[in-house]
């Protein structure tokens, strides 16, 4: 999109996908709210770390979604959403760490999901245009998502 650049990523990188014959390309929206996402979440987090960010998932087109049976109301069909893993740190510690850096490195988000090894071991982190909850859960081994309360 004319005007926008983003420093740490791509929105290759950010619409990627292993799932064969599924147009993944995000429509001028979503580009839009990618770029708004990095601009004002994972470029400040990837600075605040000083690591490089993984994107396991992050832009999924309708087709896309339901292919992987993601959630029918996905933050993720959007450009709202992206479910990251970063070099040394686990799911908790990375959630933990935005968490302690909110006000600092003026991180935001909307929600924050970290999973279990066992369901991926990735965070989830989903933006919002507007309000945000700043809503955190945590994603055990049994299924569901319970309320999470960092100790940071």
């Amino acid at each position: 999109m004319a005007g926008y650049t983003m420093k740490y990523f791509t929105v290759t990188e950010l619409s990627r996908t292993s799932q064969a014959g599924i147009n993944n390309a995000p429509d001028a929206h979503a580009r839009n709210n990618l770029f708004h996402f990095v601009e004002n979440m994972l470029d400040p987090l990837r600075e605040a770390l000083g690591k490089a960010i993984i994107i396991t998932s992050g832009y999924r087109s309708r087709q896309l979604n339901t292919a992987i049976g993601g959630s029918k109301t996905s933050a993720h069909m959007n450009g709202l959403a992206v479910d990251i893993k970063v070099k040394d740190y686990t799911a908790q510690e990375l959630c933990d760490f935005i968490i302690k850096n909110r006000d600092s490195k003026k991180l935001e988000w909307d929600q924050l999901i970290w999973y279990t090894p066992e369901r991926g071991g990735h965070l989830h982190i989903g933006w919002a245009l507007g309000r945000r909850r700043f809503q955190v859960l945590h994603a055990a081994n049994g299924g569901g998502y319970v309320q999470y309360r960092p100790t940071v």
